[in-house]
């Protein structure tokens, strides 16, 4: 975890909505030392330990939205924030290919309940 980031800068595209988005994220000023705390960690021989939350996830989700948690595995993971992302220009046509795809295996959901924008 060393240098820890103060910021986090991210761009993407989503091929549901076939929007760009960005975001630039202050890191908690706290966070390192709250991700150094151990917090109970469930081993894969079926024991349990206790291990610092030592990886942060970032989730895109629809509507431009990102959640941050720390976590060390699933089972432990804590919401640290969510950060709204700002729509930005650019060419869908970049990713022409890649919403072709994912159109074939996601489009009838999105066609019968749309772009899901709550429960992230």
């Amino acid at each position: 975890m060393d240098p820890f980031p103060n910021l986090i800068a991210l761009h993407w595209f989503s091929l549901s909505e076939q929007k760009y988005y960005s975001a630039m994220i202050r890191v908690p000023q706290d966070l390192q030392k709250r991700m150094r705390e151990p917090t109970n960690h469930s081993y894969q021989n079926g024991t349990s330990g206790f291990e610092p939350r030592s990886t942060l996830v970032l989730g895109l989700a629809p509507g431009g939205e990102v959640v941050m948690w720390m976590m060390s595995q699933r089972s432990n993971a804590v919401e640290v924030m969510r950060v709204p992302a700002l729509e930005v220009p650019g060419d869908p046509e970049d990713f022409a290919v890649l919403t072709e795809s994912y159109l074939e295996d996601h489009g009838d959901y999105l066609e019968e309940h749309g772009v899901p924008l709550e429960g992230w």
